[in-house]
């Protein structure tokens, strides 16, 4: 089956402040007028006006899209442009068409990129159904092991049809391969996952890569254009990265001259990790990183700040952005650095406009989970 080295990386979300792009008027009938007009457009002006619906909320899109899935005229658009758009509150409607083979795709897909409550156990309960060799259970089978789950109940029900007596071999091989890709164990041989001991420690390591963070502000990673160096596997809605690099080229430019709050949350395996900016001119500035059991950043004259960390645990790193701008003096701000609440460093100047963000472990092994931008 076909793996998505970058199943981490999500459609771009709502915030129209992450790409400086507001709707003007009524948001709500502006984004019901371009999801119409979508529906009638094919081509490059289709393209267009997909970008345009990526920069507003996927909330706005639900009631047009809701009246699509009910329409059969529009029903295939419509469940493709939901998954597109990742919104949420149509699972149900959704459900009810996945027995309509030309649909189907359309609404495994959707399900698993939205991941209401009760959908992934609702695909599991139908793939275990589902008759070995047929169509649908190789579309199905194909999408769990390209989408991620963060679930571990759903972990452990596959668990368990893999292991019970009566699956026959085509499920139990099928579902072991889905657990491999999903909790991150391409080496593991199956039988070791029907030990209780070998399975508790996996599903504990489970859980901890893959724990959620609740976003207070808008979502970095659904942003376009990230980059990747080295070994990446997603887990749940987290990404790991194992001797490489994550970039994201680009700063939002709505956010150059602004005083924000970044939030990013590590979890370091192995070896060591950090963070960095780069200003325009491809010069890095303000590396904290973890080496041992230390946060560590050198600054001005060498001088070596530090805060508690440690490998194996979650870490939330927030740079508290002051920006200072005028229109004599653009880009000119000052940086805080807390790590899990404690100080690495106080007001240091961070001027000129910011280039890259890249979580760095060119000799390690890290799980990157939340990235946000809380506007101040």
């Amino acid at each position: 089956m076909r793996r998505s080295s970058l199943g981490w990386m999500v459609v771009l979300s709502s915030m129209a402040l992450a790409s400086g792009v507001a709707l003007a008027g009524d948001p709500d009938k502006e984004v019901n007028e371009l999801v119409g007009r979508y529906f009638n457009k094919t081509g490059s002006d289709r393209s267009e006006l997909l970008s345009k619906l990526k920069t507003t909320s996927p909330t706005l899109a639900k009631p047009r899209l809701q009246t699509a899935l009910a329409n059969e005229g529009e029903r295939l658009d419509g469940l493709a442009l939901a998954t597109e758009l990742k919104v949420p509150g149509l699972a149900e409607a959704a459900k009810k068409l996945i027995d309509v083979p030309e649909l189907e795709i359309f609404v495994v897909k959707l399900l698993l990129v939205t991941q209401e409550k009760g959908s992934t156990h609702f695909l599991l309960e139908r793939w275990t159904k589902l008759e070995k060799g047929s169509a649908s259970f190789n579309t199905l089978t194909e999408q769990l092991e390209q989408c991620p789950v963060g679930d571990p109940t759903f972990m452990d029900d596959m668990r368990k049809v893999v292991t019970a007596t009566k699956t026959d071999q085509a499920h139990r091989t099928a579902g072991a391969e889905i657990l491999k890709f999903q909790m991150d164990l391409p080496n593991a041989d199956p039988a070791e996952i029907a030990k209780d001991k070998e399975w508790k420690a996996a599903r504990g390591d489970f859980g901890r890569r893959a724990q959620k963070f609740p976003l207070m502000g808008v979502d970095l990673r659904a942003l376009p254009g990230w980059k990747t160096e080295g070994t990446t596997r997603p887990i749940g809605g987290n990404l790991r990265v194992n001797r490489g690099i994550l970039t994201l080229p680009e700063w939002p430019e709505a956010y150059q001259e602004l005083s924000f709050l970044l939030k990013i949350r590590l979890l370091v395996l192995d070896g060591e990790a950090g963070l960095s900016f780069e200003d325009k001119q491809g010069s890095a500035a303000w590396i904290p990183t973890l080496q041992k059991d230390e946060w560590r950043m050198v600054i001005g004259g060498g001088t070596e700040l530090r805060a508690p960390g440690r490998k194996g645990a979650w870490s939330e790193i927030v740079f508290d952005m002051d920006d200072h701008s005028t229109k004599q003096q653009r880009f000119n701000r000052n940086i805080s650095i807390l790590v899990d609440g404690n100080e690495l460093l106080k007001k240091g100047a961070h001027n000129g406009k910011i280039g890259a963000l890249r979580v760095e472990a060119p000799k390690g092994d890290v799980v990157v989970g939340g990235i946000e931008i809380i506007k101040k």
